[in-house]
């Protein structure tokens, strides 16, 4: 994000606190309090409603290297955020209470390129105690995306596996925002190297790996086998 000389809008600020830009790598659980295996419990022994309900889940869910193909290079290990870092970030972007936000992470890639620029993909994702608070953090995080579009915003459509899904295109490139059960996820294309067109297709296909992958982990499956 501001690494990569970008403008500075709320949208950015969110992404960059989930995929750590500008900040330190936390990895791991990220220190969390819902530690927990694929459809562990956490904290008081609740559980999520869509079963992502840990940074470790987050962590799992997120798109791997081996999932988008050799052609990505990872950039940095996913940054994984407990409930009260993500929370802090939903809130000041959506401006919702954003409740029931257990945890939060992200990860981004960089396409291996002969071009003269390269092209970036971002994912970021906030596990959410039930579908109904995801809901709401959901279309609060709409609304935000839309006021606070980089430059001319155009609504997309895009195909994904999702229970709500959303996409627009500004001046830095195509975003989807997916919600799967209690799961939200965003992703962004970015880069030169690639047209206007090649650049949604991309961020739709990914969406879609995207729901895929949260599904799996909710299901207690490797979501790389």
């Amino acid at each position: 994000m501001s690494k990569w000389g970008r403008g500075v809008v709320a949208g950015v600020a969110l992404m960059a606190v989930l995929t750590g830009c500008g900040d330190e790598d936390k990895g791991g659980d990220g220190g969390g309090s819902h530690k927990g295996a694929v459809g562990g419990a956490f904290g008081d022994g609740q559980k999520s409603a869509s079963g992502i309900s840990s940074t470790q889940q987050v962590g799992q869910a997120l798109p791997s290297t081996r999932s988008l193909g050799d052609e990505w290079q990872l950039m940095n290990q996913p940054t994984l955020r407990d409930s009260a870092e993500t929370a802090s970030a939903c809130q000041k972007y959506s401006g919702t209470a954003c409740t029931g936000v257990l945890a939060g992470g992200g990860n981004k890639f960089i396409l291996e390129s002969q071009g003269s620029s390269a092209v970036f993909a971002e994912f970021s994702m906030y596990a959410v105690d039930s579908p109904e608070n995801a809901k709401v953090v959901y279309q609060a995080m709409q609304t935000s995306m839309g006021q606070n579009a980089y430059g001319d915003l155009q609504q997309e459509t895009v195909d994904v596996g999702a229970d709500e899904s959303y996409a627009y295109a500004d001046s830095d490139g195509p975003h989807v925002m997916v919600r799967v059960g209690g799961t939200i996820a965003l992703i962004e294309v970015r880069g030169e190297d690639l047209d206007d067109t090649s650049k949604l297709e991309t961020a739709e296909k990914y969406a879609n790996l995207q729901a895929e992958r949260i599904k799996k982990v909710a299901a207690g499956e490797n979501p790389d086998a």
